[in-house]
């Protein structure tokens, strides 16, 4: 029997999947920010994406850091998604439409979604950190620190770098939820 990745099994999760008691009222308010990016995005919500109470890894918050060798330096982090997660489907959904605005039907595309649920995201100017209670968090507060439970505001883009179709995601905001 062929194992699906974790790609295929979130093709088929419905947008409205509640998410579970506990994690909701364990949640603030999630994070919304208004305007867009740079580039052509032209999805019904913008191309942003607001994935909730999502684990924290790699995070690049606070001061940019090096990609390759290629790149300037960026501000990121890597979010860890969870399988049937409504944020995830939600997710994926915008990224296909994105992709199918800038290209058409029937067009494949690369992402930074992996199949363990790991998400990568970038950006050029330093993203809004925000606590709880939404009070600005700086470097010296040590709260964000891998592992722990974040809110993520992004903005989905298509771009083609030479031959190569791709889907990413610009970091907006975090949002400090719990500690892990």
């Amino acid at each position: 029997m062929k194992r699906r990745s974790f790609l295929q099994s979130l093709a088929a999760v419905p947008v409205a999947v509640a998410i579970a008691p506990h994690v909701a009222a364990a949640s603030p308010a999630p994070l919304v920010l208004k305007g867009t990016a740079a580039g052509r995005m032209t999805s019904s919500n913008g191309g942003i994406v607001t994935l909730r109470n999502v684990k924290l890894a790699f995070p690049r918050l606070f001061e940019a850091g090096p990609r390759n060798t290629d790149f300037s330096p960026r501000y990121g982090a890597t979010f860890t998604l969870r399988h049937g997660d409504a944020d995830t489907a939600e997710l994926i959904r915008t990224m296909c439409d994105v992709a199918e605005s800038r290209w058409g039907k029937g067009v494949r595309f690369k992402t930074n979604l992996r199949d363990n649920g790991d998400f990568t995201t970038n950006s050029a100017m330093r993203p809004l950190v925000i606590d709880r209670d939404r009070t600005p968090l700086t470097a010296a507060d040590d709260k964000l620190h891998p592992g722990c439970r974040v809110n993520a505001s992004i903005q989905v883009f298509a771009a083609e770098l030479g031959p190569h179709k791709r889907v990413g995601a610009q970091l907006r905001g975090v949002q400090f939820v719990s500690h892990g």
